[in-house]
C-alpha cells in the first residue's frame, strides 16, 4: 500500500512539474542563474525566453530599465501565464525610451499584477501600455501607469487596449498621456470587446494632442460591450485663462473632451458605465461623440446604460451626440451636482445635466436620479431626455427640464442636501430613501463592489453587485503615493502641480471623495482594517522543489 501511495505521489508531482514552474527575478540578478528565489535571473527577456505557458514570474522589489514585451502565452483560463511584483508597487518598470513600456502582440491568457510602469524620457512618444487587437484573456491588476506629456506625437495613451475579453483591475494612472485607459476597437467588428475596467482610478495632468484629437480620462473607441466598474475621475478640473476662449482658455490641455469619451459609436453594441465617480473636473462627465454614422456598422452607437453614477463640481453632466434614433439612453440612479456650464465647445446646449441628443428623444430616459444645483447661464437638469422619464428630484437648477418629458413622480421642491450627504449612498430615514421605483432610492448606491474581483465578461459575477464594501478604496495608499509624483524627466515648470487635490494634505482618496458634499465622513468607514489584496493565480502546490525549480 505504501508503494502504491509513493506511486501516486511521483505521479502527482511529475503532473505539477508539467503544469507550471515559479521563477525569480531581482535587479541584482544574473541570466545565469537558475532564477529560483536565491539566486534570480535579471532580465525580463531572458525570463520570457525561458518560461513556458502557465509559469510564474515573480520580481522582486526596485526599479528595472526594462520593457515588459511579449511574456508567453497561458493555454487558458486554468493555466494563465503570471508575471507578479514581489511585493505590491515595490517593483517598477521604469524606461527612458520612446516605447511602449508594456507591449503585448498576439499575447492571451497572461496576469500582469503589482507593478508600476513608467516612461520617463522628455517628449514620452511612446504609449505606456499596448495591448493589441491579438491579444486576449488578459488580466492586469494593481498596476500604474504614468508617462510624461508629449509636445510632437497627438496618439499616445497610458493605456491602450485593442484586444477582446480582456480586464483592466485596481489599476490608475496619470500624468501626460492623451487617454488615461482606452478601449480601441477600430475598423474590425472583432477588435476590442467585451473588454471590463474595474475600480480603476484617473487624474488628468497635462497632454498635448495635435490641437484637435480629443484627450480623456477614459475612452470608449469603437469598441463593443465595454463594462467600466467603480471607476473614479478625481482633480481633473483644470486651470481657466480669463482672457482666452474654447479650447486656448486651457493652457495645459489642448482638447480636453472630458471624464469619459464615447467616440465614434460602439458597432451597434453597449456601453455600461456603473457606479463610477467624477469628482473635481472640467468639461464633461460622459462625451458622446457626434462623429458616428448609425448607417454603418463600424460607427453606430449601442444602447448606453449609465446607472448609480456621480459627477460633482464639473462643468457639464451627460452630453450624447447622437440622434438617437437606434438605441436606449438610459440614465438610473445617478447624481450630477454643481455645475458651471463653461463653454469649450461651441454650442449652445452645454452645462445640463443630461442632454438626449440632436432632437426630442424618446429613447433617451432619466429615472431614479438627483439633478442640484445646475445653474448654468444656458443649462439646467434635462434637456432633449424624452422618453418615461420618472421618479427624479430637482432642486436650485436654473432649469428642471427643456423639450424632456415630466415624471409622474418627480419631485421639485425636495431639497436632497439631507438626503445626499455623501456622494455615494442616501441617508436612511431620509426624504429620497425608498422613495424611488420599486421602493428603491431617488440617487446612488455606490457603496458595495460591483463585479467579483478577478472575473472576466461572461464569468459568473462578472457583472454582480457584491456583497463587499467599496470603501475604504482599494489600494488608496499606493494610488495618492503615486499621484504626489511625476518621472522626473517631467518639464520643469509645468503645471499643474501632482500635490493638488486629495493628494495636497494628510487625507485619504476615501475622505476626500465622501466629504465632497461638506459633510464629514462617518467613523464606521475606516472601522475594519482593509482586507489584503487578493491573489490570481493558478492553482497550485506551495514548497516544492524539484531540481533547483521550485514549484508553487
Amino acid at each position: 500500500m505504501k508503494k502504491l501511495f509513493l506511486i501516486f505521489l511521483l505521479m502527482f508531482f511529475s503532473a505539477v512539474a508539467s503544469y507550471s514552474a515559479t521563477y525569480y527575478m531581482a535587479t541584482d540578478g544574473n541570466d545565469s542563474n537558475p532564477g529560483t528565489t536565491d539566486s534570480r535571473w535579471a532580465t525580463l527577456s531572458h525570463a520570457f525566453s525561458t518560461m513556458a505557458a502557465g509559469d510564474t514570474l515573480i520580481v522582486g522589489d526596485g526599479t528595472y530599465n526594462q520593457r515588459l514585451v511579449n511574456p508567453p502565452s497561458g493555454t487558458s483560463l486554468a493555466n494563465m501565464t503570471t508575471i507578479k511584483a514581489e511585493n505590491n508597487g515595490l517593483a517598477i518598470f521604469e524606461i527612458t525610451s520612446a516605447n511602449s513600456v508594456m507591449l503585448f502582440q498576439a499575447i492571451s491568457y497572461v496576469i500582469v499584477e503589482g507593478f508600476k510602469f513608467s516612461e520617463n524620457v522628455a517628449n514620452a512618444t511612446g504609449e505606456v501600455a499596448l495591448i493589441d487587437s491579438g491579444s486576449n484573456y488578459n488580466k492586469f491588476l494593481r498596476c500604474a501607469f504614468v508617462k510624461n506629456p508629449t509636445t510632437t506625437q497627438e496618439n499616445v495613451s497610458n493605456f491602450d487596449l485593442n484586444g477582446n475579453y480582456n480586464l483592466i483591475e485596481e489599476c490608475w494612472a496619470w500624468g501626460g498621456g492623451r487617454y488615461k485607459f482606452a478601449a480601441f476597437g477600430g475598423d474590425n467588428t472583432t477588435h476590442g470587446s467585451y473588454n471590463i475596467f474595474r475600480r480603476c482610478v484617473v487624474r488628468h495632468d497635462r497632454e498635448y494632442s495635435g490641437g484637435y484629437n480629443p484627450q480623456a480620462a477614459f475612452c470608449n473607441y469603437q469598441a463593443a460591450n465595454t463594462i467600466f466598474q467603480n471607476c473614479i475621475v478625481v482633480d481633473s478640473n483644470f486651470p481657466i485663462d480669463s482672457n482666452a476662449t474654447g479650447w486656448a482658455a486651457q493652457p495645459y490641455y489642448d482638447h480636453w473632451a472630458g471624464c469619459w469619451f464615447l467616440e465614434k459609436g460602439q458597432k451597434g453594441a453597449p456601453c455600461t458605465i456603473t457606479g463610477c465617480m467624477v469628482i473635481n473636473y472640467s468639461h464633461g462627465f460622459i462625451n458622446d461623440d457626434n462623429a458616428g454614422d448609425d448607417s454603418d456598422i463600424m460607427y453606430r452607437a449601442g444602447n448606453f446604460i449609465f446607472t448609480n453614477n456621480v459627477a460633482i463640481n464639473g462643468d457639464h453632466g451627460i452630453l450624447c451626440g447622437f440622434s438617437h434614433t437606434n438605441r436606449d439612453i438610459t440614465v438610473d440612479h445617478c447624481a450630477i451636482y454643481n455645475l458651471t456650464g463653461y463653454a469649450y465647445w461651441d454650442a449652445d446646449d452645454l452645462g445640463w445635466g443630461f442632454e438626449g441628443g440632436a432632437a426630442s428623444n424618446a429613447r433617451a430616459v432619466s429615472t431614479n436620479s438627483i439633478y442640484y444645483n445646475l445653474d448654468a447661464a444656458n443649462g439646467g437638469g434635462l434637456l432633449r431626455v424624452n422618453g418615461a422619464n420618472d421618479y427624479n428630484c430637482f432642486y436650485g437648477n436654473s432649469t428642471d427640464r427643456t423639450s424632456s418629458a415630466t415624471g409622474a413622480h418627480d419631485k421639485t421642491t425636495t431639497n436632497p442636501a439631507t438626503s445626499w450627504m455623501y456622494p455615494v449612498r442616501i441617508e436612511t430615514g431620509s426624504a429620497l430613501k425608498a422613495a424611488g421605483s420599486s421602493g428603491s432610492d431617488i440617487g446612488p448606491d455606490i457603496t458595495k463592489k460591483i463585479g467579483v474581483a478577478g472575473t472576466l465578461y461572461g464569468e459568473t459575477g462578472y457583472n454582480t453587485v457584491t456583497d463587499d464594501n467599496l470603501w475604504p478604496f482599494p489600494n488608496e495608499d499606493r494610488i495618492k503615493s503615486d499621484m504626489s509624483s511625476y518621472p522626473s524627466s517631467w518639464p520643469s515648470g509645468s503645471l499643474p502641480s501632482p500635490t493638488r487635490g486629495f493628494c495636497a494634505s494628510e487625507q485619504t482618496l476615501t475622505k476626500y471623495i465622501w466629504e465632497t458634499l461638506g459633510n464629514t465622513i462617518p467613523s464606521e468607514i475606516y472601522g475594519d482594517e482593509e482586507p489584503d489584496p487578493v491573489e490570481y493565480s493558478p492553482v497550485t502546490i506551495e514548497n516544492i522543489s524539484i531540481q533547483g525549480i521550485q514549484f508553487n
